[in-house]
């Protein structure tokens, strides 16, 4: 229960689950990025190119959902959604293994999504002043 008495959405066993997802990502990326040396280690500028990858890949998932209301709607492509939605789950794998090497650890960041979801829940039932939805 929250301090509101509301329940979590997010319990103490969902949140070891998302841990040890969080785990698997940065495992698999962590091998996958041995192919090109330090990236895996985490060298700066693989740090830099990550996220600027990760940002690239949100903008091409983006793209799936038609935003531009000024443009002709297309047809929405699961598997190329879902191609683009995996891309941005490697590149996260691979911030998670950056953040395990600077003591950030998937139980960690497991713990701030399930702290940040309470407090956004509050937020988005007006619980929050300046929060919420308001007439």
């Amino acid at each position: 229960m929250s301090a509101t008495g509301q329940s979590s959405l997010i319990d103490v066993l969902q949140q070891n689950q998302i841990a040890r997802g969080l785990e698997v990502l940065a495992r698999v990326q962590g091998e996958v990025g041995r192919a090109i040396p330090g990236w895996s280690e985490g060298e700066p500028e693989f740090i830099r190119t990550t996220f600027l990858a990760l940002i690239k890949e949100v903008t091409e998932l983006m793209d799936h959902f038609d935003w531009k209301q000024w443009k002709l709607a297309t047809p929405f492509q699961p598997p190329l959604a879902a191609g683009e939605f995996a891309d941005i789950l490697a590149f996260l794998g691979y911030i998670v293994l950056f953040l395990g090497y600077r003591g950030v650890m998937p139980d960690d960041l497991a713990w701030a999504y399930a702290q940040k979801t309470r407090v956004n829940q509050e937020r988005l039932a007006g619980r929050v002043e300046g929060y919420g939805q308001h007439e």
